[in-house]
C-alpha cells in the first residue's frame, strides 16, 4: 500500500483523469450527435472485423529518467533536474506524468512542451532522487494490411 501511496502524485491522478475525460467526452459527443462531424467514424460506417486490436494498441508508453543529489542535512539550498521522456518520430504526444522516488523530493513541474513531456523535481536534504517522466504516444505507423507508404 506505502509503494502505492508513494507513486500517487497530483501529476499522476491529474494525467489518469484527462484521459479519461478526452476518451469519455469523444464517445458521449459521438453518442449525442445524430451526424458525426466531417472526418469522423461512427459505429454505423465500421463493417464487421474491420477494425481489429493492432488498430486500436496504437498507444506507446515512453520513459524518461533523471537524477539529482543534494546531500544530508538540509542546508536551505535545494538541488534539482529535469527528466523529459519523447514521443518517438511519427507519433503523437496524448498525455503524460511523472514521479520522483524520494519523500524528501517534490515535483516543482510537469508540463508537455512539443511531442515530450517534461517532469521537474527538487529537493533539500534528499541525497540520491530520482525522477521518472512518462508519455503516452499515439503511433501513426498502424496501418491497414495492405497499405504502405509511399
Amino acid at each position: 500500500m506505502h509503494r502505492i501511496r508513494r507513486h500517487l502524485t497530483y501529476a499522476n491522478i491529474a494525467a489518469t483523469l484527462a484521459l479519461i475525460i478526452a476518451v469519455l467526452g469523444g464517445t458521449t459527443a459521438i453518442a449525442v450527435k445524430s451526424t458525426a462531424p466531417k472526418n469522423s467514424v461512427t459505429s454505423n460506417s465500421i463493417r464487421s472485423y474491420n477494425v481489429t486490436s493492432r488498430d486500436l494498441s496504437r498507444m506507446i508508453q515512453v520513459f524518461g529518467k533523471a537524477s539529482f543529489n543534494d546531500p544530508q542535512p538540509a542546508d536551505g539550498v535545494a538541488s534539482g533536474n529535469i527528466a523529459v521522456a519523447t514521443c518517438p518520430p511519427g507519433s503523437r504526444l496524448v498525455t503524460g506524468g511523472g514521479f520522483v522516488d524520494n519523500s524528501a523530493a517534490h515535483i516543482v513541474g510537469s508540463s508537455p512542451g512539443g511531442e515530450s513531456w517534461s517532469v521537474n523535481a527538487s529537493g533539500d536534504g534528499t541525497n540520491e532522487a530520482r525522477i521518472t517522466a512518462i508519455v503516452w504516444c499515439l503511433s501513426k505507423k498502424a496501418e491497414k494490411p495492405g497499405r504502405g507508404e509511399g
